[in-house]
């Protein structure tokens, strides 16, 4: 999916460990976004989450494929023309599937920063990339999924989501 010079920019690239958490979003499947806009704005925001759609993935295709230097990435091929979430080596991530639905599959991580002297960072933010084919049950899905993760994280612990019904190209 990255061209060289896109891979160079990236694996040149420093991201500071007290920036904040932030997420971009990109359709790659019917926007005029490239991977190479997409790796510029990455850079600009020292972004720690990117999810993107429509890759265009299959089951078949390598990890390596789908790596980003700096980033881990978690995949579901199935699900939206090809889903990635790549997320930053200073973040540390525990994947949530209890939240996913066959009706709204996904992605569901909790985020922290990286341990600092092998102490966890104690600051939780969980994301979630949500997709539909309609809307009809989203706004219920959504919201047992929140009492869930409030329920386990704390009634304060700051929750993002994301789907297919947003602009192209987005960042928060």
């Amino acid at each position: 999916m990255l061209q060289p010079e896109e891979a160079a920019i990236l694996a040149a690239t420093c991201r500071p460990p007290q920036q904040p958490l932030s997420l971009i979003t990109a359709d790659l499947a019917t926007s005029s976004s490239t991977c190479s806009l997409l790796v510029r704005e990455v850079v600009d925001c020292h972004a720690g989450l990117v999810c993107m759609v429509g890759t265009g993935l299959e089951k078949d295709a390598p990890r390596s494929k789908s790596a980003w230097p700096g980033y881990s990435h978690i995949r579901q091929d199935g699900v939206c023309g090809g889903l990635v979430l790549h997320y930053h080596k200073s973040l540390w991530v525990e994947v949530l599937p209890s939240l996913v639905s066959t009706a709204f599959p996904g992605i569901w991580v909790a985020v922290r920063k990286a341990p600092v002297r092998g102490v966890l960072q104690e600051e939780v933010t969980v994301v979630g990339a949500v997709f539909s084919s309609g809307l009809a049950g989203l706004e219920a899905h959504l919201a047992t999924s929140v009492v869930k993760v409030k329920k386990r994280f704390g009634s304060e612990v700051p929750v993002m989501v994301t789907g297919n019904q947003g602009s192209p190209l987005q960042n928060g």
